[in-house]
């Protein structure tokens, strides 16, 4: 039935309006009381994806993560691209020319497009994901610029987890390439990081192509790494040949980013292309489930009397203005989990964020989408409602009583480990968990069995061995493994199942500055 769900209509202006449709039944739904069924309360009628039809005039959207070595020329690279295509003022990049040149660092001019704070500047090093917006006629690509350096591969998770597709840059220039390739180094790690998070698409910009020597430019060094990277990333990593491109540019000079200058030697061997942003075209978005979930970037402090402002990024379904949407929200009770405490809000007001920050009134974010919302609460499961605050960052705004993501201390995951390992993975092994952006202290907890020997896919899903049969008691290099993993410090994770939201599905285990495992959650208990 539809009595209770709103139907979108268009006018001719193409604004979008909503008709509320009611009867005897809607008076229950201005009582709506999502809850956990721990503490004997029900969801209210409230669909997975909203049920509404989902009209809208917004051109394709298309989230990439920039990721590989440091001083791979990630950041010069994006920002050269993004003047050249007309989304940075000829008087921005002047300005960023001049300052530069006056610390005597005129080469980072185009990295300073990214690199953004006072530190990142100073030190010549991206520290925190930069996100810029590059608009083009028919499709709105968002750009995840990542750190490059081991010291911040959580940010570079974090920018990965969001994710449809990635562009792995790479030095062609001699030593540089065997560097980025070397043991434990980043393009290692962070080709292995994309592929676990669920990325299925990888453009590798063979970048500083012009600094090759003897002969910049050279055939022959551009098909020795393209060799060199298509061994790594299908035989090791588990890409597939298809899901692959490579395109040879020089970041600095903006040679093959958009177009080719006239006098490159690039025109000899490579006449007819791709360049990079062609390859980026061809990029498509990963499937979007409806299921709404909405990851909290940051929240204003606050209790549940007033509105709360939140900003948020839309994971996938779509977050509508006047809409209620459930998250888990932390209790001051040390004895109350926060897996009994379940807020329900209604969203207010909702802003699109545009470039620079400026925000734009609008009616619905879609996936990919970054904005902010006013949340009132309307309802909580907790019996005593003061103990609940309002929400954090890491929150997860959802909708939809049955496919309600679960917050828990102990889950259940399926881990493969990384083939360089200081030492095997062992019951009781604290690490760091990230998981969406998010990092929490855990331990393993318990290695229920080992897996076959299959390249890790990150979509298999397997369940805890029913017979009785010898556990063991480390998990080598290189094996995938059944085990849960425990929380610790009293905290709850928010995760989801792979075929929900892959998302809250996908983590990495990380100790010491290296990358010991990635993996996905299966079950959860509390």
């Amino acid at each position: 039935s539809t009595s209770s769900e709103n139907v979108i209509k268009v006018d001719e202006n193409l604004q979008l309006k909503s008709l509320q449709i009611t009867d005897n039944s809607s008076a229950s739904a201005e009582n709506m009381l999502l809850s956990s069924p721990a503490v004997g309360h029900r969801f209210d009628k409230m669909s997975d994806d909203g049920g509404d039809i989902i009209v809208s005039n917004e051109l394709p959207r298309i989230t990439i993560v920039v990721a590989g070595h440091v001083d791979a020329g990630k950041s010069t690279l994006i920002g050269n691209l993004l003047f050249k295509t007309g989304n940075v003022s000829q008087k921005l990049m002047h300005q960023f020319e001049k300052e530069s040149t006056a610390i005597g660092k005129s080469s980072f001019r185009f990295a300073w497009v990214m690199d953004e704070t006072k530190s990142e500047r100073q030190r010549g090093v991206t520290i925190d994901i930069a996100e810029k917006m590059l608009r083009l006629p028919d499709r709105v690509i968002t750009l995840f610029d990542a750190p490059g350096h081991r010291d911040f591969v959580g940010n570079m998770i974090k920018g990965a987890s969001l994710a449809d597709a990635a562009l792995l840059v790479v030095p062609a220039s001699e030593g540089d390439f065997e560097s980025s390739m070397a043991e434990n180094s980043q393009t290692r790690e962070h080709a292995l990081l994309l592929h676990a998070l669920g990325i299925r698409e990888l453009v590798v910009a063979v970048n500083k192509m012009d600094q090759v020597g003897p002969v910049p430019w050279s055939q022959s060094r551009f098909c020795f790494v393209e060799y060199e990277l298509r061994a790594f990333l299908q035989q090791e990593v588990g890409f597939e040949a298809h899901q692959l491109q490579f395109v040879p540019v020089s970041g600095l000079l903006a040679e093959n980013l958009v177009s080719v200058s006239s006098g490159c030697h690039l025109r000899d061997w490579y006449p007819e292309g791709p360049t990079l942003l062609q390859a980026m075209l061809r990029l498509e978005p990963a499937s979007r489930l409806p299921a709404v979930r909405a990851l909290v970037v940051s929240a204003a402090e606050g209790d549940l009397s007033e509105p709360q402002r939140l900003s948020v990024r839309v994971l996938q379904g779509t977050v509508r203005c006047g809409r209620r949407y459930a998250y888990y929200s932390p209790s001051r009770s040390s004895s109350e989990g926060c897996e009994e405490c379940l807020v329900v809000g209604r969203v207010g007001r909702l802003w699109t964020t545009k470039e620079g920050s400026q925000e734009e009134p609008c009616e619905q974010l879609l996936p990919g989408q970054s904005g902010t919302l006013l949340l009132s609460v309307v309802s909580t499961s907790s019996s005593n409602s003061s103990s609940a605050v309002g929400a954090c960052a890491g929150a997860v705004l959802f909708k939809g009583p049955s496919s309600r993501p679960h917050c828990c201390r102990l889950f259940e995951a399926t881990l493969h480990t990384a083939k360089q390992l200081p030492l095997p993975l062992i019951p009781g092994l604290q690490c760091e968990l990230l998981l969406c952006g998010a990092e929490f202290q855990c331990h393993i907890a318990q290695i229920h069995c080992l897996l076959p020997d299959r390249p890790y896919d990150g979509t298999t899903v397997f369940k805890v061995p029913t017979m009785k049969s010898k556990k063991p008691k480390c998990i080598p290099a290189g094996k995938s493994a059944l085990v849960s993993i425990a929380i610790d410090g009293g905290a709850s994770v928010v995760i989801d199942s792979l075929s929900v939201c892959p998302a809250l599905a996908r983590f990495a285990l990380r100790s010491r500055g290296t990358t010991y495992a990635v993996g996905t959650c299966e079950l959860s208990r509390k």
